[in-house]
């Protein structure tokens, strides 16, 4: 299973962490490599394994940040090979937004970058 979306807020967001259930297990803690009776349930947000320097989806007042997400179950978990943000050829940066969307009502193009996973078979 697999959810993905812009949940409009950050990894550790209340809202976003209510996906991923209790914290300990999130991928890079301590508890990731110790199975529980929780994991047939929980889900893992990928995006510790996006690069750093790409763990961005939209820049907000100048500030990067990632709130479109994808978490994934246990059994594709094993099989995700490579996360990413952005197009290959994304040429133009992501346009700065602030707190009044009517700035960009006539802007062509998103203000959000594409959140990727590769995902083995």
């Amino acid at each position: 299973m697999a959810v993905l979306g812009d949940l409009n807020d950050e990894v550790t967001a209340a809202t976003t962490q209510i996906l991923q259930g209790p914290p300990g297990s999130e991928i890079g803690t301590p508890g990731f490599d110790r199975p529980d009776r929780g994991d047939a349930a929980r889900l893992w947000n990928i995006a510790p394994l996006i690069p750093e320097k790409q763990r961005f989806s939209r820049v907000h007042s100048g500030r990067p940040e990632l709130i479109d997400h994808i978490l994934v179950s246990h059994r594709l978990l094993d099989r995700v090979t490579g996360a990413g943000t952005g197009a290959p050829l994304q040429e133009t940066p992501l346009p700065s937004v602030d707190d009044d969307p009517g700035d960009r009502r006539d802007a062509v193009g998103s203000d959000h970058a594409p959140v990727w996973a590769r995902i083995a078979p």
